[in-house]
């Protein structure tokens, strides 16, 4: 049987998806189509937040999404610091860092 995928493909190398791998398993052809797009939407809030970490009292991390978008926020801080040629001095988990996963 042929079955439409709609999700994002798996960024683990040369690793088949698990899905793809599961449903070749049982004899069917799978098709993967990337449905949604995501994007960030306040990166300069987030950073702003971030650099402030003594505001809060913690970070919770509900999706990988939001790891990326943090990720985003450290990447630019390092580039910035970088360029200037200032230390990077931020602590951002100075308080408690959960992550959230289904």
């Amino acid at each position: 049987m042929k079955v439409l995928l709609l999700k994002e493909p798996r960024d683990s190398g040369d690793e088949a998806d698990p899905y793809m791998k599961e449903l070749a398993s049982c004899g069917h052809t799978a098709a993967l189509i990337p449905a949604l797009s995501f994007r960030s939407v306040s990166l300069n809030e987030l950073s702003e937040r971030l650099f402030e970490p003594e505001r809060f009292g913690g970070l919770i991390f509900s999706s990988p999404r939001a790891v990326e978008a943090v990720k985003s926020c450290l990447d630019s801080q390092r580039h910035r610091h970088s360029e200037s040629g200032s230390a990077d001095a931020h602590s951002l988990c100075s308080g408690f860092c959960f992550v959230v996963d289904e």
